[in-house]
């Protein structure tokens, strides 16, 4: 179940309660600062990609060699066409390059005119999305990354780990856990990412029900945890050099997604570590109540 203490519900009043554990930022004032590149280079501001009719998810995802931005990112492409019917719009911005962002794109077969590159981590930043573990800690980044994937300074990490492994009761209904990870597991299998079969049949075919077998219903064990290896090993292995940012600071820095109403925001969650990123449902039923 989704722990709904994770994420920040905003309003008027609760921006002037500081005793909350609600962000006091100005989202929209903060990033209409701030230019992020397209895949092709073409710098805009970050305010300009928020409709100002409809309403907007702006995912901020953490680099684009991160399992986080990888998951993340294959949920809202499986959701697009019925965030799209809800008059939903959807923007991603990762941190890295704009070659970096357009490998991320092709990879995943991502919409590229919804994603942009954010080199310096400047929105995250300033919305003051987690650094990371230790952030005043003269440590190697790669070795503070090293403890997340042990659940250190990770919050959610170990059990998120667990539950791809051994799966869970709970399964989203309507295009949900289940459905966006059959398309990506097929959609991993069809660019070649290992592993291409199971049980003798393609993956890119039978995709998720390759587990059928384990029932209909809940997360069934290793379905979750088959697709992570396609992310990691083919996926985020192979193009490590190419995906991961040059300064190894921000491969442990965090992000999160606001969801904007013009200029106002109606919901934001933070990142709390690997694999603990943006519940989508939970910020649609936001988005719908």
């Amino acid at each position: 179940m989704t722990d709904v203490t994770a994420f920040k519900f905003i309003s008027p009043i609760a921006r002037n309660m500081k005793s909350c554990s609600i962000s006091m930022v100005n989202e929209y004032e903060t990033l209409s600062k701030i230019k992020v590149k397209s895949v092709n280079g073409k710098e805009v501001l970050a305010t300009s990609l928020i409709s100002p009719s409809k309403i907007t998810l702006m995912a901020f995802l953490t680099h684009f060699a991160d399992f986080n931005s990888w998951e993340l990112a294959q949920r809202l492409k499986h959701d697009l066409e019925k965030l799209k019917s809800y008059k939903i719009e959807v923007i991603c911005i990762g941190i890295g390059s704009p070659e970096a962002a357009s490998l991320f794109s092709e990879l995943l077969d991502f919409p590229a005119d919804k994603l942009f590159s954010d080199e310096q981590a400047l929105c995250h930043r300033a919305l003051g999305f987690s650094r990371g573990p230790f952030p005043n800690t003269p440590v190697s980044p790669m070795l503070k990354l090293g403890l997340m994937l042990g659940g250190i300074g990770s919050p959610g990490t170990i059990q998120a780990v667990l539950g791809g492994y051994f799966g869970s009761k709970d399964r989203e209904s309507d295009g949900g856990v289940g459905n966006w990870i059959d398309s990506a597991i097929k959609q991993g299998a069809r660019k070649g990412r290992f592993p291409t079969e199971a049980l003798g049949q393609p993956l890119s075919e039978i995709g998720a029900g390759a587990w059928d077998t384990l029932g209909t219903t809940g997360l069934r064990p290793f379905e979750l945890a088959t697709l992570r290896l396609q992310n990691m090993l083919g996926g985020i292995g192979d193009n490590w050099k190419e995906l991961a940012p040059k300064d190894t600071e921000l491969v442990i820095q965090q992000g999160g997604s606001v969801v904007f109403k013009g200029k106002s925001s109606l919901y934001r969650y933070d990142d709390k570590g690997i694999l603990t990123y943006t519940p989508v449902d939970e910020a649609l039923s936001v988005v719908m109540s």
